[in-house]
């Protein structure tokens, strides 16, 4: 093998190391942005949780899961009608990933008006004026045809909108519900959890933002006294530069703080 050949190979490992795929500051920091006001919204008795939710009682606290995970929990209730919603937020120290799970519970004597579009994830993001566009890279699901796990690309272009859910109730029947959204040198993977029947939105307005809207699909029920339901986990991790690296990231991240571990070890490949 000649000199340069080796010095490729090098080079490749380097990049594959510990140290290459290690959160930056700023990767950090913008996973903490994420994870100290989850993104979220739902409509209550007619009303947006927008308004809502800042005339009724918070109470918030926390707790060290393990020397990596901070779990948070966030909560309002409607001193009208016993309402309870609960985000259960975790944050990671060794990787710039936050997720959160929302809870709905009636903790009053009668049922509660109408819950209904909730969405697990409500944010919307700005891009800076200069070159490049937003690109939502995503899969094909398992429909069991030739092309399942296909990887696709779309270029979110001004007033463009991308919408994709799962079908028939079937989390993977048509696509899978990660997401890896690109912009200006960085990013963010977003994950929408299984149960069944999910479906998120990227609607980019005239100018340089993106709307993006994840959960579950047509949520529309009243909870009777003492009743209980719970969101999609939204899972973010935040990246810059390279895309292939945050991909990479993402895999160590999962198999740190995921990946069942039998006799506490991880499976052999």
């Amino acid at each position: 093998m000649m000199c340069w050949q080796l010095w490729m190979v090098a080079a490749l490992l380097v990049c594959a190391s510990a140290a290459c795929l290690a959160a930056t500051p700023s990767e950090m920091a913008e996973a903490r942005r994420w994870g100290e006001k989850p993104a979220f919204s739902f409509v209550y008795g007619g009303r947006p949780s927008q308004d809502l939710l800042k005339t009724w009682t918070f109470k918030e606290s926390s707790q060290k899961l393990d020397k990596d995970r901070t779990q948070r929990e966030l909560t309002w209730t409607d001193p009208a009608t016993g309402l309870v919603v609960r985000c259960v937020v975790v944050q990671y120290s060794d990787f710039p990933t936050v997720e959160w799970t929302l809870h709905f519970k009636n903790a009053g004597s009668m049922d509660t008006p109408i819950v209904e579009n909730i969405q697990a994830l409500d944010t919307h993001i700005e891009r800076g004026q200069g070159d490049g566009e937003f690109v939502l890279h995503h899969f094909v699901g398992s429909p069991c045809q030739v092309n399942d796990y296909q990887p696709l690309e779309d270029t979110l272009g001004p007033d463009a909108s991308k919408r994709i859910s799962a079908a028939g109730g079937r989390p993977t029947n048509s696509d899978l519900s990660y997401f890896n959204l690109q912009w200006q040198g960085q990013g963010a993977i977003i994950v929408v959890g299984w149960p069944g029947q999910w479906a998120a939105t990227f609607a980019r307005d005239g100018a340089a933002g993106l709307h993006i809207t994840a959960g579950q699909e047509l949520t529309h029920f009243t909870l009777h006294p003492g009743e209980e339901v719970r969101t999609p986990l939204i899972a973010i991790q935040a990246w810059e530069g390279d895309l292939q690296r945050s991909y990479n990231v993402w895999r160590r991240w999962m198999l740190a703080h995921n990946v069942p571990r039998p006799n506490g070890k991880l499976p052999d490949p």
